[in-house]
């Protein structure tokens, strides 16, 4: 029995030991992932303090330059930033110039962007994409486009191909696909040409101070703020534009000449379970427009007609039951709505006139 026992022992000894081993393994495996956690922390560290560094960001302006330059060779087109700087990746703010074969079009010398990479990885928050005094001086000067190719006319059919697709791609989304939230897109004070709606092009008084054309087509003035959120539960959209002239002259649009034009713009968006096996796109949105002090340009009616101020308030929904539905079915066959089907609901439109 002795002798038993004594065999028996380094066995249990061998067995003992295997645990051991193991626990020892996972410790140096611990050990490793600890000590690549922290040099990736390092490196993070140091790539964000040469970001910010002045010789960093000198850098990160050469070689965004240098690819700007090569990709925009073949459109004839030149485009350079003039400077970078602020607490980068997380803000900057930088200038922007952009070229033709006739010169400079487009100045941007203000610009900066933000996001709050704390609702990471949830959501992509941008808080603020801003621009500040930028100048479009004139329309580039690009060279033809390839003629596109003939597209059949849209039909009733089409459309309803065209929507029963669009519905199943937004199904197919997977779902682990982030937020999307813009809070503030802005356009301060920016110049445009008049070319834009139509008219001639801003005239440059002459060195001598020639009076006739500093009276010519003046450059127009726009300001924009905007904003977007997209998740899975629909999208949102907003924007407000206002257009005046850049020295308070009036400027054509369309069939008359006005001091000021508004525009607001609403959009809501976002799925709609309209029964058993179908789902569609519900979608909504209100329009409002105000032209200040219009003037009609159109004979044989009186100048102030729309008086000293006009609106448009447009407002709408509209449901689409999707696949099952006998106006938006993607196979296009003419079925019976499930779930209520398409429903349309027209809010106010309305045109108002005031006069002084």
């Amino acid at each position: 029995m002795a002798r038993i026992n004594e065999e028996q022992s380094p066995l249990q000894e061998a067995g003992s030991a295997r645990p051991r081993r193991s626990g020892g393994a996972l410790r140096w495996l611990r050990r490793i992932l600890a000590g690549l956690l922290v040099l990736l922390l390092a490196a993070s560290a140091g790539l964000i303090w040469a970001l910010r560094s002045e010789s960093g960001q000198a850098w990160l302006l050469k070689t965004v330059n240098a690819t700007l330059e090569s990709s925009l060779r073949q459109s004839g087109l030149r485009a350079r930033l003039t400077h970078l700087s602020g607490p980068l990746p997380f803000a900057c703010s930088f200038g922007l110039e952009v070229a033709d074969a006739h010169g400079i079009w487009l100045t941007a010398p203000e610009n900066s962007f933000d996001w709050n990479w704390r609702a990471l990885p949830g959501v992509v928050h941008v808080t603020a994409v801003r621009s500040v005094n930028p100048a479009l001086t004139r329309l580039p000067d690009l060279p033809p486009a390839p003629e596109p190719a003939p597209r059949p006319p849209l039909t009733v059919e089409g459309l309803r191909q065209l929507l029963g697709d669009t519905v199943r791609r937004l199904n197919d989304l997977p779902g682990w696909l982030p937020a999307v939230r813009l809070d503030t897109l802005a356009l301060e004070g920016a110049l445009l040409p008049p070319e834009l709606l139509g008219g001639a092009a801003a005239a440059t008084p002459a060195a001598s101070g020639d009076k006739a054309a500093s009276s010519g087509p003046q450059p127009l003035q726009a300001d924009l703020e905007a904003g977007l959120s997209a998740d899975d539960t629909g999208a949102k959209a907003h924007a407000h534009a206002r257009l005046t002239g850049a020295k308070a002259a009036p400027f054509p649009l369309a069939a008359l000449n006005c001091a000021a034009a508004e525009v607001g713009l609403e959009i809501l968006a976002g799925p709609e379970k309209a029964g058993e096996g179908s789902a569609g796109i519900t979608a909504s949105g209100r329009l409002e427009a105000l032209l200040q002090k219009p003037v009609l340009q159109v004979d044989g009616l009186p100048p102030d007609l729309l008086g000293s101020e006009a609106r448009l308030n447009l407002g709408r929904r509209r449901a689409c039951a999707g696949e099952r539905a006998r106006r938006f079915d993607a196979s296009g066959a003419d079925r019976p709505e499930a779930g209520g089907g398409p429903s349309e609901r027209h809010g106010a439109g309305t045109v108002a006139k005031r006069r002084p």
